[in-house]
């Protein structure tokens, strides 16, 4: 990233993509070091400052282990982001839950969500958080959005 950085104008393929480094972040996560991991989307926030996905992927690194820097990265995702996916609103959802903003949180629930098929997506088990972060593979993103859903309304 910084030999990247360092450059004045920076070719990009375009093939470039927040997802190309998401296995390297899930390697780290999964070894536990979510800050590792963490730094990875920060340093793509960087040469993609305007990138909702760069941003959603390190708040989701970031719930691990410091909520308040995990809520400015969503709130920066929101900024860019186009459209919602499921999985994006379930974590925005669950970090405003465990920073003590339940309201705020249930409000995002009200959000339509648009209709999305996609592979299985990783996400932290929702009771995990935060003391014990636990990376899981959800298959069906809708679903693990309304287990959030559900656990925050209970938890109110």
């Amino acid at each position: 990233f910084e030999k990247l950085l360092s450059v004045k104008t920076v070719q990009r393929s375009s093939n470039f993509s927040t997802a190309s480094f998401t296995h390297a972040a899930v390697e780290k996560l999964r070894a536990g070091n979510p800050n590792e991991a963490a730094e990875i989307f920060a340093g793509l926030t960087e040469i993609l400052p305007s990138s909702g996905e760069a941003w959603n992927n390190l708040g989701f690194c970031r719930m691990a282990f410091d909520l308040d820097s995990a809520l400015k990265a969503f709130a920066r995702s929101a900024q860019f982001s186009r459209s919602f996916a499921p999985i994006w609103i379930a974590n925005h959802i669950l970090a405003l839950h465990l920073g003590g903003r339940t309201e705020e949180a249930l409000l995002l629930s009200k959000l339509p969500v648009p209709p999305e098929h996609v592979d299985a997506v990783w996400a932290w088990e929702i009771t995990s958080l935060p003391h014990r972060p636990t990376l899981i593979q959800v298959d069906d993103s809708n679903e693990y959005l309304e287990q959030v859903i559900a656990f925050v309304s209970r938890s109110s």
